[in-house]
């Protein structure tokens, strides 16, 4: 089995890898320290906030200021949130497109989103097309594309040259985006942190993952304003939903945890007395038992709790036959609940639960709950971990 588009899928994840390279994470990180600061400053000035809208606010204010890579210029900053976020709860919404819903307002905002990014790239668009007018040769087939069905879709996107990348196009979008990458300022070290933070604030440099999506339009030949508007909602989605529920759901986890927090705690003393307080790769590197904390979260309640596939030939699956081109959606918490170094059969789950105790974040969150279980040497560390995402690389 494949993802759906798995051809292109493939070279899109080349072209995001460079946006998300350790160079350039490393450079994102002044900014997200202070996106970090100030959303924490705000909650305590609050007193007390709606911790899932709050979490969504940090990471779209990081998503919109430094990992996607968009200036709003002729936008206003608080509205566009605001648009973005309408949109995002029409992702988990019953399908009512009746005035006054949920669906309907969310369908509202993403139009006044696509609206608002079609005008902040107007310029860009046009400059690229003027110097490369092969670049929106293939844009008329984006209409009939999108009343396509999700198999026809795949069909074509499998089958039609214009929606292909060959080794060339690949190696030259590559290229470009390493050319941007290299431009990129480096931090300077002889600042004093705080003024180091200051200064790389807005002068990130390097690649972004709008340059990314621009840059696989242009080699598709299907850049126009809507196509790159749309492809950036897209990036503004998937930053901006997966963030903020890791987030949340950790934060959540932690409030009920009062012993992982001073263990946390702990950890990040002793890192800051040997690198100080600056957030830096040395930092991070050494927050072991935080990144035990983020993916036992992931493991307990992942961003995406079903994924799918596509049968690229006909198969038996326990019995079943499943067709070619047929779709298969899969559990993410049943992948999670069979892990091979955690799943003793079905006696492990105890008369009366439906999951086994390492599962059972509701009933019995504490003995779940363990982060230690992903340290280096752990015996049982999970071998398995799927967060969020789709493709054969998975």
């Amino acid at each position: 089995m494949t993802c759906p588009s798995n051809t292109c899928c493939s070279q899109w994840r080349k072209a995001m890898a460079l946006a998300l390279s350790p160079s350039s994470i490393e450079r994102y990180l002044p900014a997200l320290e202070k996106t970090i600061r100030e959303a924490l400053e705000s909650w305590e000035r609050q007193g007390a906030v709606p911790l899932l809208e709050a979490c969504g606010d940090m990471a779209l204010s990081f998503a919109m200021d430094v990992l996607i890579g968009v200036e709003l210029t002729h936008t206003d900053r608080s509205w566009f949130k605001q648009q973005i976020l309408l949109t995002l709860e029409g992702l988990y919404t019953l399908y009512l497109p009746f005035p006054g819903t949920t669906y309907s307002k969310a369908q509202v905002a993403k139009a006044n989103v696509i609206a608002a990014l079609v005008k902040e790239l107007e310029e860009q668009v046009q400059q690229t097309l003027q110097a490369d007018p092969a670049a929106g040769e293939a844009a008329a087939n984006a209409s009939v594309f999108r009343h396509l069905d999700g198999a026809a879709k795949c069909r074509l996107l499998l089958s039609q040259q214009e929606y292909q990348l060959d080794s060339d196009v690949v190696s030259s979008v590559m290229e470009r985006l390493k050319q941007l990458e290299s431009s990129a300022p480096a931090s300077n070290t002889d600042l004093a942190p705080a003024a180091e933070l200051e200064a790389a604030i807005g002068s990130s440099g390097g690649i972004t993952l709008a340059d990314a999506q621009f840059e696989f339009l242009r080699a598709q030949r299907r850049l126009t304003l809507e196509s790159a508007a749309g492809r950036i909602l897209g990036l503004f989605a998937a930053a901006v939903d997966t963030s903020r529920l890791l987030i949340f759901t950790a934060l959540a986890f932690l409030a009920q945890l009062p012993e992982e927090v001073d263990k946390l705690r702990e950890e990040q003393q002793q890192v800051i007395s040997r690198h100080g307080s600056a957030l830096t790769p040395a930092v991070l590197s050494e927050l072991v038992y935080l990144e035990g904390v983020i993916k036992e979260t992931s493991r307990l309640l992942s961003a995406s709790r079903v994924a799918v596939r596509q049968a690229v030939k006909p198969l038996q699956l326990n019995g079943v036959h499943i067709p070619a081109d047929a779709y298969l959606l899969y559990s993410v918490d049943c992948m999670h609940c069979l892990e091979p170094t955690l799943w003793q059969g079905p006696g492990c789950i105890p008369p009366g639960r439906d999951v086994p105790p390492y599962m059972d974040w509701r009933c019995n969150l504490k003995e779940a709950f363990q982060p230690a279980r992903w340290l280096p040497g752990s015996p049982n560390k999970p071998k398995h971990l799927l967060t969020f995402g789709a493709g054969s690389h998975m």
